[in-house]
Protein backbone atom coordinates (compact mmCIF):
# COMPACT_ATOMS: atom_id res chain seq x y z
CA UNK A 1 0.00 0.00 0.00
CA UNK A 2 3.13 2.13 0.23
CA UNK A 3 2.32 3.12 -3.43
CA UNK A 4 -1.05 5.14 -2.62
CA UNK A 5 1.10 7.39 -0.77
CA UNK A 6 2.88 7.84 -4.12
CA UNK A 7 -0.13 8.43 -6.25
CA UNK A 8 -1.54 11.80 -4.44
CA UNK A 9 -5.10 11.36 -5.91
CA UNK A 10 -7.56 8.93 -6.63
CA UNK A 11 -10.19 6.29 -5.50
CA UNK A 12 -9.95 2.77 -3.53
CA UNK A 13 -12.77 0.68 -4.85
CA UNK A 14 -15.05 -1.23 -2.88
CA UNK A 15 -12.99 -4.47 -4.35
CA UNK A 16 -9.91 -3.18 -2.67
CA UNK A 17 -8.25 -1.99 -5.97
CA UNK A 18 -6.28 1.33 -5.88
CA UNK A 19 -5.95 3.45 -9.57
CA UNK A 20 -4.73 7.34 -9.84
CA UNK A 21 -6.80 10.16 -11.31
CA UNK A 22 -5.36 13.93 -12.21
CA UNK A 23 -5.27 16.25 -8.85
CA UNK A 24 -8.52 17.37 -7.70
CA UNK A 25 -10.35 15.44 -10.54
CA UNK A 26 -11.96 12.51 -8.88
CA UNK A 27 -14.01 12.14 -11.66
CA UNK A 28 -12.33 12.39 -14.58
CA UNK A 29 -13.57 10.26 -17.81
CA UNK A 30 -11.21 7.29 -16.33
CA UNK A 31 -12.81 7.23 -13.15
CA UNK A 32 -16.30 7.48 -14.56
CA UNK A 33 -15.70 4.89 -17.24
CA UNK A 34 -14.57 2.27 -14.26
CA UNK A 35 -18.03 3.85 -12.05
CA UNK A 36 -19.99 2.62 -15.45
CA UNK A 37 -18.82 -1.36 -14.23
CA UNK A 38 -21.02 -0.31 -10.68
CA UNK A 39 -24.61 -2.04 -10.84
CA UNK A 40 -27.18 0.68 -12.00
CA UNK A 41 -24.61 3.50 -12.10
CA UNK A 42 -24.41 3.73 -16.01
CA UNK A 43 -28.52 3.40 -15.98
CA UNK A 44 -28.43 7.06 -13.76
CA UNK A 45 -25.27 8.58 -15.48
CA UNK A 46 -26.19 8.26 -18.91
CA UNK A 47 -29.21 10.23 -19.18
CA UNK A 48 -27.90 13.12 -16.21
CA UNK A 49 -25.15 13.76 -18.21
CA UNK A 50 -27.51 14.03 -21.81
CA UNK A 51 -29.20 16.52 -19.31
CA UNK A 52 -26.27 18.68 -17.94
CA UNK A 53 -24.85 18.20 -21.81
CA UNK A 54 -28.00 19.79 -23.43
CA UNK A 55 -28.43 22.86 -20.62
CA UNK A 56 -24.59 23.54 -21.13
CA UNK A 57 -25.57 23.79 -24.94
CA UNK A 58 -28.50 25.98 -24.80
CA UNK A 59 -26.46 28.28 -23.14
CA UNK A 60 -24.12 28.00 -25.93
CA UNK A 61 -26.96 28.99 -28.05
CA UNK A 62 -28.10 31.85 -26.51
CA UNK A 63 -24.45 33.50 -27.19
CA UNK A 64 -24.81 32.59 -30.56
CA UNK A 65 -27.96 34.43 -30.32
CA UNK A 66 -26.72 37.54 -28.49
CA UNK A 67 -29.02 36.79 -25.55
CA UNK A 68 -27.99 36.58 -22.03
CA UNK A 69 -26.62 32.82 -21.52
CA UNK A 70 -27.79 31.60 -18.47
CA UNK A 71 -24.81 29.72 -17.03
CA UNK A 72 -25.99 29.88 -13.52
CA UNK A 73 -28.65 26.83 -14.24
CA UNK A 74 -25.62 24.88 -15.87
CA UNK A 75 -23.11 25.49 -13.16
CA UNK A 76 -26.14 24.63 -10.28
CA UNK A 77 -26.77 21.25 -12.28
CA UNK A 78 -23.67 20.62 -13.01
CA UNK A 79 -22.71 21.15 -9.12
CA UNK A 80 -25.47 18.61 -8.35
CA UNK A 81 -24.69 16.13 -10.43
CA UNK A 82 -21.11 15.97 -9.50
CA UNK A 83 -21.96 15.80 -5.99
CA UNK A 84 -24.38 12.87 -6.76
CA UNK A 85 -21.50 10.82 -8.86
CA UNK A 86 -19.78 11.23 -5.57
CA UNK A 87 -22.37 10.07 -3.40
CA UNK A 88 -23.11 6.79 -5.82
CA UNK A 89 -19.34 6.30 -5.80
CA UNK A 90 -19.34 6.50 -1.60
CA UNK A 91 -22.49 4.19 -1.53
CA UNK A 92 -21.15 1.29 -4.04
CA UNK A 93 -17.87 1.37 -1.43
CA UNK A 94 -15.45 3.55 -2.57
CA UNK A 95 -12.85 5.61 -0.88
CA UNK A 96 -11.67 8.37 -2.41
CA UNK A 97 -7.87 9.86 -1.43
CA UNK A 98 -6.17 13.17 -1.87
CA UNK A 99 -3.07 14.96 -0.39
CA UNK A 100 -2.28 18.67 -0.66
CA UNK A 101 1.20 18.15 0.08
CA UNK A 102 3.45 14.97 0.51
CA UNK A 103 2.40 14.76 4.51
CA UNK A 104 -1.08 15.06 4.42
CA UNK A 105 -3.61 12.66 2.92
CA UNK A 106 -6.91 12.21 3.25
CA UNK A 107 -9.03 9.12 2.87
CA UNK A 108 -13.34 10.12 2.36
CA UNK A 109 -16.15 7.86 1.76
CA UNK A 110 -18.94 5.99 3.92
CA UNK A 111 -18.65 4.45 7.09
CA UNK A 112 -19.12 0.65 5.35
CA UNK A 113 -16.69 1.59 2.78
CA UNK A 114 -14.18 2.05 5.94
CA UNK A 115 -15.63 -1.14 7.59
CA UNK A 116 -15.25 -3.40 4.48
CA UNK A 117 -11.73 -2.16 3.76
CA UNK A 118 -10.58 -2.55 7.66
CA UNK A 119 -7.63 -4.54 6.79
CA UNK A 120 -6.27 -2.02 4.32
CA UNK A 121 -7.25 1.09 6.05
CA UNK A 122 -5.30 -0.33 8.85
CA UNK A 123 -2.17 -1.18 6.72
CA UNK A 124 -2.37 2.83 5.43
CA UNK A 125 -2.47 4.02 9.44
CA UNK A 126 0.50 1.83 10.14
CA UNK A 127 2.65 2.88 6.66
CA UNK A 128 1.43 6.92 7.17
CA UNK A 129 2.64 6.54 11.01
CA UNK A 130 6.07 4.64 9.97
CA UNK A 131 6.57 7.82 7.00
CA UNK A 132 5.25 10.55 8.81
CA UNK A 133 2.25 11.24 7.21
CA UNK A 134 -0.43 12.76 8.23
CA UNK A 135 -3.66 10.48 7.84
CA UNK A 136 -7.43 12.17 7.94
CA UNK A 137 -10.25 10.04 7.84
CA UNK A 138 -13.27 11.67 7.12
CA UNK A 139 -16.57 9.64 7.18
CA UNK A 140 -19.02 10.87 5.45
CA UNK A 141 -22.87 10.65 6.55
CA UNK A 142 -25.05 9.05 3.70
CA UNK A 143 -28.18 10.84 2.04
Amino acid sequence: MNNLFDLKFGWITHTGDVFSCAEYDHLSEEVLVLAKSIKGFREWYDPEYETIKSIEQDSYDLIEKDEHPEWHCYEMANSDFHSECLTRLYDAGWIRFGSYDTTNYELEGFKHAFTNQADKIQTLKDDAIENNIHLTISIRSPR
